[in-house]
């Protein structure tokens, strides 16, 4: 059974997977791995990550078979309530991204050529 993080935003679930990934590229223009790498050096936009948060929501709701209207302000409003939730979601993208590209981690081994082609 696939879970979602729920204690980031009690009773929210949030997830990383590519559904995530790939709504914040066609939302912001932005590159995953760019923008997540803007967070290190405090170069990210506040509009950034509130999307980075909208579509981590997006695709843990999906998962879990939850209906999901939340706008993105409703996500900001949600935020500003949990001190701290905006690094905690950055540190889950992160994690998730990286344990995504990390070969032997999931059923299907991924090749190493593969790897090599998109680094």
């Amino acid at each position: 059974e696939v879970m979602t993080n729920t204690t980031i935003l009690p009773g929210r679930p949030i997830k990383y997977w590519w559904s995530a990934i790939k709504d914040f590229e066609e939302i912001t223009g932005l590159v995953w791995l760019a923008f997540l790498r803007t967070f290190e050096k405090q170069e990210y936009t506040s509009e950034g990550l509130i999307t980075l948060a909208w579509c981590g929501l997006k695709c843990g709701y999906r998962i879990d078979k939850k209906e999901f209207d939340l706008s993105e302000d409703d996500v900001a409003d949600i935020i500003d309530n949990y001190p701290g939730a905006m690094f905690a979601i950055y540190e889950l993208a992160i994690e998730s991204y990286t344990a995504a590209m990390t070969p032997g981690n999931g059923q299907q081994p991924v090749k190493k050529t593969a790897l090599k082609k998109i680094s």
